[in-house]
């Protein structure tokens, strides 16, 4: 139901405008001088029911929306001054306007914004509770944008919503984010902080442009827990991370890179849309297993490069490691029990890893050598997810042949080696051993001299 009342004077008009209907409920009362089209105006908007405007404005909504304000000005420049609750807030704003529709000045104060009613009313899902304060005072909106925004946030992240829509079991999160940007024509200068039980990410001099909707922003992350990221990684890891970076982002493209100083060497990493490589220089190894929560068994530095793709989620690593050297472990022991042999004095040097990445599963071949050892493996697998390892091994140990099988659990796997052959082996090696052919030689010429001897006194009979 519409209902307009209009007084004429010759000068001005006095209007009073109602608009009832099962959407809402729209009102405006006010002054315009007829021959300037100057309004002196106000007006009050109760919206009961948004879903009923999703057609018209294209996106889907819902919930209730209130504002009311005044508007004052003419056909050449207008102002429009108001507050509203939304999502439970106490917002004012002030926009002004050129020629009725192109925004030139906006200034906006958001107080105390419930972010799960805010997304309650974007017909999102809950992804967090909280409360939101903004401040913006921008010029030159429609042309190139002047002045400055800025907003915090105090939240939690439901751990519960993420899980259902993303299958990551991320505990419920406490997070403080803050961030302020300045606008010179046209382009921006970002800096933003985000601040969780989780991750804190610090964002200084980003460069933002609104023309391209481009943003290239330099940051540096702090990762006090590894364990915590377990929903990201598919897997606990121990310890703690800093890394910095850059991310370059437009609407048609991702670039970015991660450096970190990690266990005694360095990881650097670049990201190319969906592809990643990493290249790890003088990484520790003991380092490394020590994050993975597996067996400290070995020594080493670790060079090389890994390589893979987000989307297809496959990829290959090519790993040398050097200047290694065996801990204490099962296999140390085997050896060690069986040839009194200890392999932890044995130096490795140009051991070869290199494998594959299909999803989950990583498949890997393995060749390393010391001046009395060798260990090789082929087409050895790691699952991800289950975290069970399975590797045939290929061992010689001084003149010995061993074959052996690592298998179950990364984090403590067991290893058996097939010595049916080599009791055999000890034999020969003993039987052909110099001295031992020496000393039968020697068997051998005294059997011979006494059966001469024997004989001779025979005969001579």
């Amino acid at each position: 139901m519409i209902n307009l009342f209009a007084n004429f004077d010759g000068t001005n008009i006095e209007h009073k405008f109602e608009l009832l209907s099962n959407v809402g409920n729209i009102n405006s009362t006010g002054n315009t001088i007829i021959k300037t089209l100057r309004t002196n105006s106000t007006y009050d908007v109760d919206m009961s029911d948004l879903s009923l405007l999703t057609p018209i404005v294209g996106m889907p909504l819902r919930g209730e929306f209130r504002t009311d304000g005044k508007i004052v000005g003419d056909s050449k420049w207008m102002s429009i001054d108001g507050k509203s609750d939304v999502a439970d807030s106490v917002t004012t704003y002030s926009l002004s306007l050129k020629n009725y529709t192109s925004p030139k000045d906006a200034v906006l104060k958001i107080k105390n914004l419930k972010i799960e009613k805010i997304l309650y009313m974007l017909v999102q899902p809950i992804y967090s509770n909280g409360l939101l304060n903004a401040n913006a005072n921008l010029g030159g909106i429609s042309s190139s944008i002047n002045g400055d925004y800025s907003h915090t946030i105090n939240g939690t992240i439901n751990g519960k919503v993420v899980k259902s829509k993303f299958d990551m079991n991320m505990p419920n999160t406490n997070y403080n984010h803050q961030a302020n940007i300045n606008f010179t024509n046209g382009s921006g200068k970002l800096n933003l902080d985000f601040i969780s039980d989780i991750v804190s990410l610090n964002v200084k001099d980003a460069l933002v442009n609104i023309d391209s909707l481009g943003v290239n922003a330099p940051y540096t992350i702090d990762i006090k827990d590894l364990k915590k990221l377990a929903f990201v990684t598919s897997k606990e890891l121990k310890g703690s991370l800093s890394a910095y970076g850059d991310v370059v982002w437009t609407p048609v493209s991702l670039r970015g890179s991660m450096k970190s100083d990690l266990f005694g060497g360095k990881l650097d990493v670049e990201l190319n849309n969906n592809l990643i490589s990493a290249t790890i220089k003088d990484m520790n190894s003991l380092g490394v297993l020590d994050m993975l929560q597996y067996p400290k068994i070995f020594d080493s530095a670790i060079n090389g490069t890994l390589k893979y793709d987000r989307q297809t989620q496959i990829g290959n690593m090519d790993f040398i490691l050097s200047k290694g050297s065996f801990t204490e472990n099962k296999l140390m022991s085997i050896l060690e029990k069986t040839l009194k042999f200890d392999g932890t004095k044995e130096v490795y040097n140009n051991i070869k890893i290199d494998g594959r990445i299909n999803k989950s599963l990583v498949t890997a071949n393995l060749n390393m050598q010391s001046n009395n050892t060798s260990i090789t493996s082929n087409e050895a697998t790691l699952n991800l997810d289950s975290n069970d390892i399975n590797a045939k091994l290929l061992l010689k140990v001084q003149k010995y042949d061993l074959a052996g099988t690592l298998s179950g659990k990364a984090t403590n796997p067991s290893i058996s080696i097939d010595t049916s052959k080599l009791g055999k082996d000890i034999i020969n090696n003993v039987i052909n051993s110099p001295k031992v052919q020496e000393n039968v030689q020697k068997i051998e010429d005294k059997t011979k001299d006494a059966i001469n001897k024997g004989l001779n006194k025979l005969f001579k009979k």
